[in-house]
């Protein structure tokens, strides 16, 4: 009798449970206590499109076999969605999140209609828009011409400090691409490129234009700051390039000042007068290093190894350079002034005259100057469309993407609005 009031008998009240009936939930907090809790079917397909935006699942997930018995055991009531009314969802959360921030724009009373903002970090895309500016500056004075209601973007002003910030903007943007390149040695073009763009921030720093001068002066002080402390063999790499040998280390030396090459090269301002003496010094010492491995890695089949050496110091006494000596006092070679010259190709044509020298390049060139290329360098955070959502319209990309950012920061209180007040009051 007992088993059959307690699991057949459909009549007892206490075996109905009413559709709006509420259960008895624990809610872990200071105090656990219990509170009363009801399924909500619309609720928990939001849940269910919040998870699929925020890690970027596919909408077919709804689909796989498991997904669904995991569901179906954790909340029978709970109908599951087709995939197409997960996207409706997630297309009705993006549009409640943009309602949101666009009341949140009125409310700091930001025009979110004007165009976007740049992005201060984004230079290479600055320098091009500013760029493409200037190449048009007679198509909008034509226009102001022509057309009285035709608004004046710049003044003559503006445009001559537009086209002087071009002129920076070009250093940076061409530094970039050469150092940011992963299909070739770039440590022979670091030289050369820093100090052009260190030459190009102190420029800035006493331009004309109080707008360039203050850009330039924090630009010197983020650059000092982590670019403090240098290396010498940035030099010597640039020494190894037969474009440049020691003409262009003598160059740079002359531009800057003992306290500059004292930050880049960690040399005392007495040693910098002395600089390319120095490096000669060090670059002999490289040398002669690897020649002693030279010939500490000849065989015991060298029968006549002894008499080599021997004829090899006798000629050493006639005056005979080393290949070390030769490559310097050698014209630099002016003919591979392109950018597809490959230094590693020339120095390995150039190893039978140069056996010995031509494997400091070996060694020395392998250290890539950065390991991110320039695309991955300028890109929006590594966020790389996935194969799933490549397939998607442009108008869901856009929806997934703002509204993964919107839930992301709100979960983790990225958000701080009086740091944006401050902000946007600033600009």
């Amino acid at each position: 009798m007992r088993n059959h009031i307690d699991k057949k008998c459909r009549k007892i009240p206490r075996n109905k449970l009413e559709a709006l009936q509420k259960l008895l939930q624990a809610k872990t907090g200071e105090r656990d206590v219990l509170v009363p809790w009801t399924f909500n079917q619309v609720k928990s397909r939001k849940c269910l499109a919040n998870m699929v935006i925020v890690h970027e699942y596919p909408f077919n997930c709804v689909t796989h076999h498991f997904f669904r018995e995991f569901l179906c055991e954790l909340q029978p009531s709970f109908k599951i969605p087709s995939r197409t009314t997960l996207r409706q969802d997630c297309m009705k959360i993006y549009e409640e999140e943009q309602v949101n921030l666009y009341e949140w724009f009125g409310q700091a009373n930001i025009a979110y209609k004007k165009p976007q903002w740049d992005v201060s970090t984004r230079w290479n895309s600055t320098y091009l828009m500013l760029e493409l500016v200037l190449e048009l500056k007679p198509a909008f004075t034509r226009f102001a011409a022509l057309d009285k209601k035709f608004p004046k973007i710049l003044s003559d002003s503006q445009w001559s400090i537009m086209k002087e910030l071009v002129k920076h903007l070009k250093i940076f943007y061409e530094a970039t691409l050469k150092l940011s390149g992963t299909k070739y040695p770039t440590l022979n073009l670091f030289f050369s490129e820093f100090c052009e763009v260190y030459l190009s921030i102190k420029r800035m720093s006493s331009n004309e234009y109080p707008f360039i001068m203050n850009m330039g002066t924090q630009m010197h002080a983020k650059f000092d700051k982590y670019w403090s402390k240098g290396n010498s063999l940035l030099a010597i790499a640039c020494v190894l390039d037969p474009r440049f040998k020691l003409d262009v280390v003598q160059y740079y030396m002359e531009e800057l000042c003992p306290d500059e090459c004292e930050n880049i090269l960690e040399l005392c301002p007495d040693e910098c007068e002395n600089f390319i003496s120095n490096l000669k010094g060090c670059m002999f010492d490289l040398y002669n290093e690897k020649k002693t491995d030279v010939s500490s890695s000849r065989t015991t089949s060298d029968r006549k190894a002894g008499l080599k050496d021997y004829l090899q110091g006798k000629k050493g006494m006639t005056g005979h350079k080393t290949e070390l000596e030769e490559y310097l006092d050698t014209d630099r070679d002016d003919a591979s002034l392109n950018d597809d010259f490959d230094i590693l190709c020339w120095w390995k044509m150039k190893a039978p005259r140069f056996p010995v020298l031509a494997q400091l390049p070996r060694d020395i060139l392998a250290v890539p100057i950065s390991t991110v290329a320039s695309e991955s360098a300028f890109s929006s955070s590594g966020r790389v469309l996935s194969q799933v959502r490549s397939s998607l319209s442009d108008k869901s990309i856009e929806a997934l993407l703002c509204a993964q950012d919107w839930l992301r920061a709100s979960i983790a209180d990225l958000i701080d609005v009086s740091y944006f007040y401050t902000y946007f009051d600033r600009t």
